[in-house]
This record gives C-alpha cells, structure tokens and sequence, in this order.
C-alpha cells in the first residue's frame, strides 16, 4: 500500500504532467473511470492557473485572445510550474518567457505589455511608505544639497519599453480588440509605483528618465544637475528643482542623505 506522500507525489505528477500512477490508487466506481475523474482535477487546476494569469496580464489576454492566451498559460505552466503557496507569483516569469520563447518572442510588444502589467502588480503589492513634504526638502541646508541623495518609494519600478505599451494599455481597456502598434521612434521609460491606495504610471520625458535612474542607483544631486546639462544647459539646476518637485509631489521621494527627513 502506498504511503501517503507517495500518493501525493504520484497526485502532483498525474496533475501537472499527466503521469499514469495514480491511476492504480483510485478506486472504480459508478460513473466516471478513473481517468476521466483525474482528468478532472488536472483540468482545475490547469484552469486555475490559468484564471491567475489572466487576472496578474488582463490586456495582455484581451490582446492575445482567449485561445491564443490559453495556449501562452500551458506553455508558460509546462516550464514554469508554480512553486508557491500564494498564485500572487506564478506570473512572474512570464514577461521573460515571452521574450525568450517563440513563437511569442516574434511579437515583442506582448513582452513589453507583459512586463508592464508586471511592474502595475508589484507596485500594488510592495510596501508604502511615508513620503517627503516640501517642508522638509526645504529644512535640507543650502550647503548640503550638491552631495544630496535621495531614498524612493518601495512601490517604483521604471520599465524600459520601445512600443507605446501605456497607449495600447489605455486602448484594451475601452475596446475589446485593437491592433498591435509600431514601435516607437524612441525608446522610453514608464515610471510606476503606488500612491496611497493608487497605482499610477506615466511615460517620462528622456532627461528626467536619465536622471531618476541616476538618482535611484545613489547619485547626488550635484550629478542630476550635471546629467541634464546635455538638454538643458545653463538651466539644467533649474530642471532638477522642477524634476525633485514633481517627484515629491508624486509621493516618490521617502528620505533625504540615506535618513528620515524631518516632519
């Protein structure tokens, strides 16, 4: 008699790939034979995985269509089988996989969505934190403000993308089908990240994409400055006063110098 973490292996094994050994574990009954009653199982759970994917990559399936998007989830769940307790991180590897795996990778913008829709789910998901005020970036001394660092909301991710990926987003959510766009003239960056109780994201303008992503690997201010020379010249101090303003404004901003700002 099998013991039962036998069972549960040959279990695992006949729902995730078919295997045949449970089959000489269930008894027969009136009704369904013992196949079609594990078939059951391994078509729930293949659904429900498959329901997680749709819910984590809504416009991604909206684009794909519900049979292409099925057989993108059975390919996905063959080489990445959730290993998990909470489905919250099944998808995580599917931008990758789309972008490595054809014939999906012939079809870039379904990676650039994908990791897009990724980006929105972690930045739902990630801790908060208190962001900084305008009073307190003003309590920072005059003297101090070239060597100044900053520390950013948990919640940001900056996602590189070359097809308008925030445009065809938009677009999915008002049609039920649309065409796949051309790629853009220019690469670009869409920052994302929560704001309260509200994820938002917008497309960023190259200097400020270059200066945030500076500032985030722990530049100073003296470097922003010297980094939007290139577009803004003898202006380029004035550019990052309006950039650490919008960025405080947008709840970006958590710490000033690696510390706790001053309430």
């Amino acid at each position: 008699m099998a013991t039962l973490e036998q069972l549960q292996r040959d279990f695992w094994a006949a729902v995730t790939q078919g295997d045949s050994a449970l089959r000489d574990h269930v008894t027969t009954t009136p009704g369904p034979d013992p196949e079609d009653r594990i078939a059951i199982y391994a078509n729930a759970y293949t659904a429900r995985l498959t329901q997680a994917l749709t819910t984590d990559y809504k416009r991604l399936a909206a684009l794909m269509g519900d049979h292409l998007f099925a057989d993108l989830a059975r390919a996905y769940m063959a080489r990445h089988p959730s290993t998990h307790p909470s489905l919250r991180y099944f998808g995580r590897s599917l931008p990758g996989f789309l972008e490595r795996t054809r014939p999906w990778a012939d079809e870039p913008t379904l990676a650039e969505l994908a990791r897009f829709e990724w980006a929105l789910v972690e930045a739902f998901d990630a801790p908060d934190a208190d962001p900084v005020t305008v009073d307190a970036m003003a309590d920072v001394p005059a003297s101090d403000w070239p060597g100044l660092t900053l520390r950013f909301h948990p919640t940001m991710q900056i996602v590189a993308v070359t097809y308008p990926v925030v445009a065809l987003w938009r677009a999915l959510d008002e049609h039920d089908t649309v065409e796949k766009p051309d790629p853009l003239d220019h690469p670009a960056r869409v920052l994302v990240w929560r704001h309260g109780l509200t994820t938002r994201f917008r497309t960023m303008d190259t200097d400020e994409a270059v200066g945030l992503s500076a500032m985030t690997e722990g530049a100073p201010f003296a470097e922003l400055c010297e980094a939007l020379t290139e577009w803004h010249g003898p202006q380029a101090a004035a550019r990052a006063a309006i950039l650490l303003k919008t960025w405080i404004g947008d709840g970006l901003i958590t710490a000033v110098g690696g510390r706790e700002p001053p309430c």
